[in-house]
């Protein structure tokens, strides 16, 4: 289904077909180095020979939300994983920015839901969610890799604590990183979990899940933000409840944002932390 939203126009315009299932032969797709595809090997494999054997199914259900622009290169393996999750009760929605690539055309083939919108990340983010069915909202980038058990993990977590109204999640590189990297994103996972017990909520906008009626109550993304949305969302959303970080959801993506190292990192880190206490920060590179 694709749909075209506009504020301009009241009437909305519908096209195309609603998805049909993949096939369950459908091949793995793993374009990304060997740690990565060893751990989603692992995660698979064991989903499908334990968890599913035993645990009924759960009652919440999940839309998971991508806002795009030119994506072409990176959006197949994304929604492919997303498609090969080891729960199939969920929607895929893809909120695209007029893309001048195939984004859309990719989008088509295996979203249930793709809305051509404004450009502008917390719009189209905020358009994905209107648009959204169901209560539990996840929130991921188009160049993520998503671990198989990504979207039941987080459902879990909603269930088990009906107090939860955001879950925040780790997110590392896709590629081969150096020692030194790694090393830096584990430490910034250990300050990211004490900073959430402090109310300073370094949040990612790939790997974020909120409810609905929360989302809803405090007016979803401010829209006039071009960078760090997600914090400033995760932090106004703690006013009015329980928002934490969990180390066990993970996802993995590019680092054409973050080019430069630790020291790149690093200076990420900071800024983040500047923007949430001062309200400044430097210009953010990369698709907004």
């Amino acid at each position: 289904m694709v749909i075209y939203h506009t504020t301009y126009l009241k009437q909305r315009y519908f096209a195309g077909t609603q998805f049909s299932a993949l096939s369950n032969n459908v091949s793995m797709p793993i374009p990304f180095f060997p740690s990565v595809s060893s751990q989603w090997k692992k995660t698979l494999n064991f989903t499908q020979n334990t968890f599913l054997k035993k645990e009924p199914y759960r009652h919440l259900r999940a839309s998971v939300i991508i806002p795009t622009l030119n994506e072409e290169k990176y959006l197949p393996t994304t929604l492919k994983l997303l498609r090969l999750q080891d729960i199939k009760d969920f929607e895929i929605i893809v909120v695209d920015g007029h893309s001048s690539d195939k984004t859309v055309e990719i989008a088509e083939k295996y979203a249930d839901k793709v809305i051509i919108s404004e450009r502008g990340i917390s719009k189209q983010r905020n358009i994905g969610a209107k648009y959204a069915k169901n209560e539990i909202l996840l929130f991921t980038d188009a160049d993520a890799i998503i671990p198989p058990d990504w979207v039941r993990t987080t459902l879990t977590l909603f269930e088990q604590d009906a107090t939860l109204l955001c879950a925040c999640g780790r997110v590392h590189p896709h590629r081969q990183a150096s020692v030194f990297l790694r090393i830096a994103y584990f430490w910034a996972d250990i300050v990211k979990f004490f900073l959430h017990r402090t109310g300073i909520m370094l949040a990612a906008g790939c790997n974020m899940a909120v409810r609905k009626s929360a989302f809803k109550k405090i007016g979803g993304f401010d829209e006039s933000l071009q960078t760090r949305e997600d914090l400033e969302f995760a932090t106004r959303l703690a006013k009015y409840g329980k928002v934490d970080f969990f180390s066990n959801l993970i996802v993995w993506t590019s680092d054409r944002r973050k080019k430069g190292g630790v020291f790149r990192l690093l200076n990420y880190y900071i800024d983040n932390l500047r923007f949430l206490l001062f309200r400044t920060a430097l210009p953010y590179i990369g698709y907004r």
